[in-house]
């Protein structure tokens, strides 16, 4: 038996104690010296406790049906009490590492052929296991957000999702999925339930944009194809850049500052701070709150108002609010359900939220993008109180989810509808809260998902990368210039491969067309990702023309796969389709006349025929003007009555553009400006 502490929340090995105990005293009791009160708490009794049985673990990587890269070394890898002697076996090939003082160890093999399935045992001192059906192809680690992580059915449902998935058997495609994962520092395994071969069972929870490219490209590549799907909606590009690389970047020094401090506590250290920074964070809101819980009182003075729910209540009878909102609605519960269990689902709330059943706790959360999901325990029929104390610490608030996503539900799946009138009162205006704490599973903490998604993938071989993401940076485009591109050499170091191809999504049309020309952060987002194609082995799909105004995921993940699948086998396999569509490379002032010329312009044409639509020109007085236009071969020309001298041109400049253009292959023409007039993001840090 070999001596334990207890630190809060149960046992941790004397080494990790030791450790524990100062960074918590430095990350939390400096900044809150009122609470050192609680302090004895982290220093409780000592305890014995066994210490777990070492083994040798291999990264979930190799697993049954795994797809290793062809025509490379192979590394194999995995963990192991220091010291231990481990000896792999790869076909007929062996190879005997012992673990390093950190407790890692890695050996590589020679390329395995092209085509062929071999077995990975895995021997030491008191154990051996094996993992089979492994193939050599490409391989490739599609990430992103939400228009990656789309499943093919599901919550997404793709464009003929039963048509799909009917047609889902293809053997030489086999996928991964890393688990959601965002811990402080880099992660030496991924959490992962392993590889599986791609038929109708399995294609509906795979990535549809990853699926439908596998799909392309694996007959271009004539080899099996292996996905690593590694992707989480709603998260932004710094998330997932190593420390290193963001370190570089001075615009993230405050927030790498706060997650090196909680890099050397396990997780439920962290967990354990965050509860008691969540205290103090919700405590500040409470002196600052006028109603404070005498809204939970039914015989209170407080005034109620009405308002609709869900909904920015910025848009809907509170413009320019921040601070505390109480919201409360009456709920019947049936008869019925009597002594039933229930689920409250109110979607996601921005930025916190404290929600009581009656005046019991439900739960509090904070975080604008968590969903919130409440239990109530033992229902009881008749007319309850649904209460919510929302604290908003600028920008829009109130709850996001769409009506049919806000109910109560009973085990039978009958639901309440919580969408409708609720009253509201407010507690607090102003947004003079201290920052609220992180939650330790807020994926958009700056490298939290590159420590616990990529880094532990890293460095499994790879053909290429696939990436859709950048509506979660949109308010900040500018910066995204140098954000993407550095994400994108980071990972290329981080590997130490080389140049690896790296595709990726410009993003599609989405919110509502409007019919002047005007400023847009989408526009300006779109210009930042067309900026990282100076980037060497670097390939860019327009989705320009797909997209849907009011919804941000749009359907036809097909064509995003197919397009993405298109430059890949232009720059890795030298397919000679035409695989871009056109892209402005000059633009030439003749008097009164804009013309400008398009490279991959061959057969230059409008989809349906008419004039080119989406061209604005603007003389030095820098009003946009929708203008004439005409094609005449690779070119195209513009002019407006009102601009005698046009000094620039823009091109698909807004979030839901109007445009046309496309080349023969039918790929539509890329967004673009000739301008550098400073737009709306351009001090946005």
């Amino acid at each position: 038996m070999q001596e334990t502490a207890f630190f809060l929340y149960g046992p941790v090995a004397p080494s990790a104690f030791l450790k524990t105990i100062p960074y918590l005293c430095s990350v939390y009791f400096i900044r809150n010296p009122a609470m050192y009160r609680y302090l004895p708490l982290f220093i409780f009794a000592a305890a014995c406790q066994p210490e777990p049985a070492e083994t040798v673990k291999l990264t979930p990587l190799f697993s049954d049906h795994a797809v290793i890269q062809r025509q490379t070394d192979l590394p194999v890898w995995g963990l192991a009490s220091p010291g231990k002697t481990v000896r792999v076996q790869l076909g007929d090939e062996f190879r005997t590492t012992v673990a390093a003082d950190d407790s890692t160890w890695k050996v590589w093999f020679a390329p395995v052929e092209t085509g062929d399935t071999t077995s990975l045992t895995v021997f030491s001192a008191d154990s051996s296991f094996t993992v089979s059906d492994l193939i050599s192809g490409d391989v490739y680690l599609a990430s992103g957000q939400s228009n990656m992580e789309m499943p093919v059915a599901g919550w997404g449902k793709v464009l003929n999702y039963r048509e799909e998935i009917r047609n889902g058997n293809h053997p030489e495609i086999r996928f991964i999925t890393i688990e959601r994962n965002t811990p402080y520092s880099p992660e030496k395994m991924p959490v992962t339930k392993g590889w599986q071969s791609c038929d109708s069972t399995t294609v509906p929870g795979f990535s549809a944009t990853a699926y439908f490219f596998a799909r392309s490209i694996q007959p271009v590549a004539g080899v099996p194809v292996g996905i690593i799907h590694s992707s989480w909606g709603g998260t932004v590009a710094e998330a997932w850049t190593s420390k290193p690389a963001l370190s570089l970047n001075p615009d993230f020094s405050r927030q790498l500052q706060t997650v090196s401090e909680l890099e050397f506590l396990d997780k439920r250290g962290v967990d354990s701070l965050f509860r008691l920074e969540q205290k103090t964070w919700l405590d500040s809101a409470q002196k600052m709150d006028r109603i404070g819980f005498s809204a939970l009182n039914p015989g209170s003075k407080v005034t109620w108002k009405p308002i609709q729910v869900p909904g920015n209540w910025e848009e809907n009878g509170l413009p320019g609010h921040d601070g505390i909102v109480w919201l409360r609605k009456s709920v019947t519960i049936p008869e019925a359900w009597a002594g039933q269990r229930l689920i409250i689902r109110l979607g996601p709330v921005d930025d916190a939220d404290q929600s009581f059943w009656d005046n019991q706790p439900l739960g509090t959360t904070i975080g604008w993008q968590k969903w919130r999901t409440y239990v109530v325990a033992k229902a009881e029929p008749g007319t309850h109180r649904l209460t919510l104390r929302v604290i908003d610490t600028g920008g829009g608030g109130g709850l996001w989810a769409n009506p049919g996503e806000i109910w109560i539900q009973n085990p039978a799946g009958e639901q309440l509808s919580l969408a409708g009138s609720w009253d509201y009162a407010i507690g607090y205006t102003g947004n003079q809260f201290p920052t609220a704490p992180a939650s330790p599973d807020d994926p958009n903490q700056v490298t939290v998902l590159f420590n616990g998604m990529i880094a532990p993938v890293i460095p499994y071989p790879l053909k290429g990368i696939i990436w859709y993401q950048g509506e979660s940076n949109v308010t900040r485009a500018y910066q995204y210039r140098r954000v993407f591109a550095d994400m994108i050499t980071d990972w290329r170091n981080q590997w130490n491969a080389g140049d690896i191809p790296f595709f990726f999504v410009q993003l599609a049309n989405f919110t509502i067309p409007r019919w002047v020309p005007a400023e847009s952060d989408w526009a300006e987002l779109r210009e930042a990702q067309s900026f990282t194609l100076k980037l060497p082995k670097t390939g860019m799909a327009v989705a320009i023309d797909i997209g849907d105004s009011l919804d941000i995921h749009p359907k036809n993940k097909q064509e995003v796969g197919r397009r993405l699948a298109l430059q890949a086998a232009s720059l890795i396999y030298r397919d000679t389709t035409l695989a871009s569509g056109p892209v402005a490379d000059s633009v030439e002032i003749r008097q009164d006349t804009l013309r400008i010329h398009f490279k991959y312009g061959q057969g230059l044409r409008t989809r349906d025929g008419y004039a080119p639509k989406g061209f604005a020109i603007a003389g030095p007085d820098k009003v946009f003007r929708w203008a004439k236009t005409w094609i005449d071969g690779e070119w195209v020309y513009l002019k407006h009555p009102a601009v005698p001298r046009p000094a620039a041109v823009r091109y698909g400049w807004d979030g839901y553009p109007v445009v046309n253009l496309v080349n023969r292959a039918g790929l539509p023409a890329s967004p673009f400006r000739s301008d550098d007039w400073p737009g709306l993001t351009a001090d946005r840090k």
